[in-house]
Order: C-alpha cells, then sequence, then structure tokens
C-alpha cells in the first residue's frame, strides 16, 4: 500500500493511502486551468494547492523525443480495466509539547 501526507508547518493536513499504488500531482493550478491554456506564462495561481490522483499515467517517451514508444513497464494499454482505490485520512496537526 502507497501514502503520501501533506501538511502545513503545524502538521494539519491529509494523508493519501493507495491501493495497489497511486500516482498524484499537487499543483497551484486547477485542471481547468492546465487543460485551457497554451504556454505555462497564461496560467492563473487559484489561490490554493489542487491534488489530483489518479491510478498512474503513460509514459511521455522511450529512449529518444522521435515517436519511440514508452519502455513497456511505463504503459498503460487500452482495453484493460484498471482498478484502484484511495482512503483521504486527515490529519489534526501535532500533540502539543
Amino acid at each position: 500500500m502507497f501514502w503520501a501526507t501533506f501538511t502545513d508547518a503545524a502538521g494539519k493536513g491529509i494523508r493519501v493511502w493507495g491501493d495497489p499504488k497511486l500516482n498524484f500531482s499537487v499543483l497551484p493550478y486547477t485542471a481547468e486551468e492546465l487543460e485551457t491554456r497554451k504556454h505555462p506564462w497564461e496560467l492563473s495561481r487559484c489561490g490554493n494547492r489542487v491534488l489530483r490522483l489518479d491510478y498512474g499515467q503513460m509514459g511521455l517517451a522511450g529512449e529518444d523525443s522521435w515517436g519511440a514508444r514508452p519502455w513497456p513497464e511505463h504503459q498503460l494499454p487500452s482495453g484493460r480495466v484498471y482498478q484502484y482505490g484511495f482512503v483521504l485520512e486527515p490529519m489534526c496537526g501535532r500533540p502539543a509539547q
């Protein structure tokens, strides 16, 4: 089982548990912002952090950038059913010392 924790300086935040594995990103942009802009300088920070969870992603390329397919271990073939689950656990901060 995979897990990742995202907290502030006081220890408040969330822990994500993924089964069997989890791919994630944390960005200051919404999915809509990323999908509708063509250039990085057109992005506007949303004021929060956006956590995106998914099973995985297909690798970008293999040995070169001229059309080589990703290595087999980084491919997600179509026509298959992919399943995963996750749990979001609140992190309430560190106990007072």
